[in-house]
C-alpha cells in the first residue's frame, strides 16, 4: 500500500494481502483459519471524507464456534476485557454523539467476495451434543456504500455437511438501512435439529 500526503490531500492506495492465518485457543483447538485476505485500495483523498476499496476477497475462511454446557461461547474467552486503573474490567465508555456540523464520512466497497468459507458449530447445552458444519459458504456484495440511498447487491450461497442448501439474493441499503430480496432453503432434515 502507498500513502501520500500534501497540504490539501492525504491519499492511500495499493494492495494488502495476508495469507495462511491460523488462530487457536489455549488448548490448541481451532478458532479461525483463513487461506487469504486480499484488499485493493482505490486512491481517494481522505481529507474529503471519502474512502474506497476496489475489492476485498476472503478465501476459505473457517470459523469454529463452541457453545459450552453453561450456555457461554467458548471462543469469547479469547477476547480481552478493558481494564480500569485498579486492574478490573471497566464498563464500556458511553458513545459520543457526532456533531451535526461534521461532514459525513463516506465509505465505498466496489466488490466483496467470500469464497469457500465454513462455520463449524457445536452445542453442549442439550441432553445430546449437537454439531453441524456449514460449508461451503460463498458471499458476494457489490456496489456497497454508506452514502444515503445507495443500493448494494448481495448474494449468499451455503450448504451443510449433508447437502442442505441456503440461498439469499437481494438489495441492501445502508442509510437508511433496508434489505429486500428472496431466500430459500432446501433439503433440510428436521431430525438433525431435534435437540432444539
Amino acid at each position: 500500500a502507498v500513502y501520500s500526503a500534501a497540504p490539501d490531500s492525504a491519499t492511500l492506495s495499493g494492495t494488502v494481502t495476508l495469507r495462511d492465518i491460523d488462530l487457536v485457543d489455549g488448548d490448541d483447538a481451532p478458532v479461525l483459519r483463513l487461506s487469504e485476505l486480499a484488499v485493493k485500495v482505490a486512491p481517494e483523498n481522505l481529507l474529503d471524507h471519502r474512502a474506497r476499496l476496489r475489492s476485498v476477497v476472503l478465501t476459505q475462511p473457517a470459523v469454529f464456534i463452541d457453545r459450552l454446557a453453561d450456555g457461554s461461547i467458548g471462543q469469547m474467552a479469547l477476547i480481552p476485557k478493558p481494564l480500569d486503573s485498579a486492574g478490573t474490567a471497566a464498563p464500556p465508555a458511553p458513545a459520543t454523539p457526532a456533531s451535526a456540523s461534521t461532514t459525513p464520512f463516506t465509505f465505498t466497497l466496489d466488490m466483496f467476495e467470500l469464497v469457500g468459507g465454513g462455520v463449524t458449530f457445536s452445542d453442549a447445552t442439550g441432553t445430546a451434543p449437537f454439531r453441524t458444519v456449514l460449508s461451503p459458504i460463498d458471499v458476494t456484495l457489490a456496489n456497497f456504500s454508506t452514502a444515503p440511498d445507495n443500493k448494494a447487491t448481495l448474494t449468499v450461497r451455503a450448504a451443510t455437511e449433508i447437502q442442505e442448501t441456503l440461498a439469499l439474493d437481494g438489495e441492501l441499503v445502508f442509510e437508511p438501512f433496508s434489505f429486500g430480496g428472496t431466500a430459500s432453503a432446501e433439503a433440510f432434515t428436521l431430525k438433525k435439529y431435534a435437540p432444539y
